[in-house]
């Protein structure tokens, strides 16, 4: 019996351990991707985040990290990787699923320059079904489309 109570003690910590360092995993992958951002290598950032994206699920992601990677994808969307607003709509959606509260404050202290990214991910958000989640990995955006959205979302008409 003993030694079942600390194969059960040995599994349980080690359990905690593998997810505290998956994710610092997540959190160090994402540091990465701003990183690269903040240094101008747009392909680098975009590159470290579609293999995260592409060999995670976000079902584990902390609201945090969902937050954290819905406005650096809407950013690398407006440097030509369009592909990434989708992916950016579902982080935002999952966000506030996780822990509204949090998300809810997240956005709201984002500096002001990055408003106009919430504000898009909001319009593109309520506008989904939540019943059709799965469909966000469907949705496509035109150039039209994004140049009509940015300069909407920042005040400019046509």
């Amino acid at each position: 019996m003993k030694n079942l109570t600390y194969a059960l003690l040995l599994f349980f910590t080690l359990s905690l351990t593998f997810a505290a360092c998956s994710q610092s995993s997540v959190n160090d992958k994402i540091d990465a991707a701003y990183a690269a951002y903040g240094d101008k290598d747009m392909a680098s950032a975009q590159q470290q985040l579609r293999l995260m994206l592409d060999n995670d699920s976000t079902d584990s992601y902390s609201c945090n990290d969902l937050c954290r990677l819905s406005i650096l994808l809407m950013k690398l969307s407006e440097q030509g990787y369009e592909e990434n607003i989708a992916q950016a709509v579902h982080c935002y959606y999952r966000s506030f699923e996780v822990n509204a509260d949090s998300a809810t404050a997240y956005y709201a202290a984002l500096p002001v320059e990055d408003a106009p990214y919430v504000t898009i991910l909001s319009a593109l958000s309520m506008s989904l079904d939540p019943s059709q989640e799965n469909r966000l990995q469907e949705f496509e955006v035109n150039e039209n489309d994004i140049d009509l959205l940015m300069n909407n979302s920042t005040g400019d008409e046509h």
